[in-house]
């Protein structure tokens, strides 16, 4: 059973772990035996060191691109697994992307879960929606 918060848990790419046009897809569910207890996520901040363009693509289809060596912050829920393509056409990723994978709590969470009736575990899954 998933609890409603969790730590942060880390994910690090290699620098050119992901060849140019290539995608990576990393499963945070299975990665970490610890994240697992605690997934779907529903934050992701990706800090992009690398000098690669990325697009990343998670929870069912939804993308955003991160430029080259940014963050980004995304809030969405039922993040299990995400994919990351890079889409430089000559080179691969030449430094580390990193990942930290949460599931938060937020007064958003809990005024909706008080204003539609439905248990805070499900707003927080996105469980209605």
């Amino acid at each position: 059973m998933a609890a409603l918060r969790s730590p942060p848990f880390e994910f690090v790419i290699a620098s050119g772990a992901i060849a140019a046009g290539s995608v990576l897809t990393y499963d945070l569910e299975n990665t970490n035996v610890e994240a697992a207890n605690y997934s779907p996520f529903n934050t992701l901040v990706i800090s992009n060191f690398s000098g690669q363009r990325l697009k990343v693509t998670y929870a069912g289809g939804h993308f955003k691109h991160i430029r080259a060596n940014s963050t980004m912050v995304i809030e969405q829920y039922g993040i299990r697994s995400i994919s990351i393509q890079n889409l430089d056409a000559l080179n691969a990723n030449d430094d580390i992307i990193e990942i930290i994978a949460q599931r938060e709590v937020t007064a958003k969470h809990v005024d909706l879960a008080r204003l539609t009736g439905l248990p805070l575990k499900e707003v927080i899954n996105g469980v209605g929606w």
